[in-house]
């Protein structure tokens, strides 16, 4: 009886402690490890967990991580990339690390690495490395710590679960190319709210924020120096920037694609700002605190007005690069013309002049007409010669506050004094004022020089000679300036009697569209052609000895000349600059070495033909 009470009592106490074991073992579980090594010097890591599609990076020790290659790369890969890289959902990265390895979570290509996987960083971190969490779908803030000063390239490019804020440290010094882009990488960047970047951050990489569409205003610090290419370029959500006074580039597309509205304000700083770095944006006004920066014709939508201080340097009223311009200026209120009527002869000059109010008025540039046709008038002064009789109508309108001022003149037909010529008399003929320079004497005729033409023939013959007071007067001279700055001007024959083409005297006639220069012609006067850019031929004639300077200055479509003096011996400084430098020369045949080398000196292309 007491064996079999023994044998009880320890069959008792077996089943009761197999019962706690098996209770103990279902209560308290153990992660398994399922892979640890070093990823530093002084740095270990473990992936452990209770389910192997729920595990846990820990990284822990002192120091620097290790660098790794791209995860689709052979080489130097992570080691829990290369056996875990889709399992992983907690990365615990503990205090004493004070750098993230390059690659160290690169994607590498795999779907699902760190599948909203949460990460803080620790309190000792100093530079996350290239591509660092490239493409790695960890989601939530973003909460980079203080102490962090550089963060490389591509760092969290593609890291499409992060849907809070980023919040950047005042330490960070230097920000890496694409460290936060998001283009061609699936889903577009979900960081969300204002973005303010650190105070000590001097330069933002090219493409840096590239399509981070949910950011929605952009604060920078008060170091920036340069905004980068592409640097924010279809961040949609950026409505607001504010730019410190330190800014002095703004690289092209930096903010194109942006919802920026309204007006935006440029520091006195601004030096630069390249091409379409504000296109398709609804900005309608930018305001410049300082000087004019470099600026491309594009850099902004047509719609957008310039505004500037008036005592700034490079802008221009009331364009400027094409967009419409505006300043706090002294505007104009009003103009009036003096005299404001006026009675001359025919082939007179008179003078006209705008007097605007107020008379300190910032923009003085104002446009004349004559009859309802624009004429061609320097400043607010200008000059003009009447060639027939009647009654004209002269108006000039200001281009700030489009002002309109009249005067009306009257133009009467000139005679001699009974019939009796004196040098300086002018002489209307045919469209065209002559002066007379040399009375008749007995059965020798007199001599006139042409001194202006109608402004509104396009075609003007010159003729031999013509008579005056029943006297002969032969033209021998194109006087200077006689047809500088016609517009109209297409055709122009030079009378055969005609010596000398002097100063100026076709200057900026852009439609003429070819000249043919007398055989009695010696001299061609400075500037004489300047600027014709409408010529294509020109012939010379047999007595030609002196070109002046700049005489075909800037004829940049005079490819064919056809010189017959064999006396040509001056050519002046830059006489031939900027004319075709294929131009083709047809001179006298002894004369082609020795005109080959007068033309190149004074400006002729190396490559033209002389033959």
């Amino acid at each position: 009886m007491a064996n079999t009470f023994k044998k009880t009592i320890r069959l008792s106490f077996f089943v009761s402690l197999t019962f706690l074991l098996f209770c103990h073992s279902k209560i308290t579980t153990y992660a398994k490890e399922y892979m640890s090594g070093k990823c530093g010097n002084n740095l270990t890591y473990t992936v452990t967990g209770d389910n192997k599609d729920n595990l846990t990076l820990t990284i822990s020790g002192t120091g620097d991580m290790w660098d790794y290659y791209n995860g689709s790369s052979a080489g130097n890969t992570s080691p829990w990339f290369a056996y875990y890289a889709e399992e992983i959902r907690t990365i615990e990265l503990e205090d004493g690390i004070t750098s993230i390895g390059s690659n160290a979570f690169n994607r590498g290509g795999r779907s699902g690495w760190c599948y909203k996987a949460s990460i803080s960083f620790p309190s000792t971190l100093k530079s996350i490395g290239d591509y660092a969490f490239y493409g790695c779908d960890i989601y939530g803030n973003l909460i980079i710590p203080e102490g962090v000063t550089y963060i490389g390239e591509y760092a969290f490019s593609g890291c499409k679960g992060l849907n809070g804020y980023l919040s950047l440290p005042d330490s960070l010094t230097t920000l890496g190319y694409k460290a936060f882009y998001f283009g061609g990488l699936g889903d577009l960047f979900n960081m969300t709210g204002p973005l303010k970047l650190p105070k000590n951050l001097k330069k933002i990489p090219g493409y840096a924020f590239y399509g981070c569409d949910k950011f929605t205003s952009v604060t920078f610090g008060s170091s920036v120096t340069s905004i980068g290419e592409y640097a924010f370029y279809n961040c949609s959500g950026i409505k607001s920037v504010s730019f410190p006074n330190t800014l002095s580039l703004i690289d092209q597309y930096a903010f194109n694609g942006t919802s920026l509205t309204g007006t935006i304000y440029f520091p006195a700083s601004i030096t630069q700002i390249k091409s379409y770095a504000f296109r398709n944006t609804d900005l309608t006004m930018a305001r410049f605190l300082g000087n004019a920066p470099t600026e491309n014709s594009d850099a902004f939508e047509s719609k957008v007005t310039v505004y500037f201080s008036k005592n700034a340097l490079g802008f221009t009223l009331p364009e400027w690069h094409g967009y419409a311009s505006d300043s706090d200026r002294i505007r104009v209120t009003g103009v009036k013309i003096t005299p404001a009527t006026q009675t001359i002869y025919r082939g007179d000059t008179a003078k006209f002049t705008a007097v605007l109010v107020p008379s300190d008025a910032d923009i003085k540039d104002v446009s004349w007409t004559v009859n309802g046709s624009k004429v061609e008038a320097d400043g607010y002064s200008f000059t003009y010669t009447f060639t027939s009789t009647g009654t004209f109508r002269v108006q000039v309108v200001t281009s700030d506050g489009g002002c309109i001022a009249t005067c009306t003149v009257i133009v009467q037909e000139k005679t001699g004094d009974n019939g009796t010529a004196k040098i300086g008399d002018k002489v209307n003929y045919k469209n065209a004022v002559y002066m007379l320079t040399k009375l008749p004497s007995g059965s020798k005729a007199g001599e006139a020089k042409l001194v202006s033409v109608s402004a509104n023939k396009a075609s003007i013959v010159v003729p031999k000679s013509f008579n005056y007071n029943g006297k002969k007067y032969n033209v021998t001279a194109i006087g200077a300036g006689a047809c500088k700055n016609n517009k109209t001007l297409t055709s122009f024959t030079i009378g055969a009697n005609v010596k000398s083409i002097g100063d100026n005297a076709f200057f900026g006639c852009t439609r003429l569209k070819s000249a043919k220069i007398p055989d009695k012609v010696k001299t061609i006067g400075k500037n004489a052609y300047r600027n014709c850019t409408g010529i294509t031929t020109i012939t010379i004639g047999k007595n030609v000895t002196n070109i002046n300077s700049y005489a075909f200055y800037g004829c940049k479509r005079l490819k064919k000349w056809t010189i017959k003096s064999s006396k040509l011996k001056k050519l002046g400084n830059n006489a031939m600059k900027k004319t075709p430098k294929a131009a083709s020369y047809d001179v006298p045949d002894s004369k082609k070495d020795y005109y080959w080398a007068l033309f190149i000196v004074s400006g002729a292309g190396r490559s033209i033909k002389v033959k």
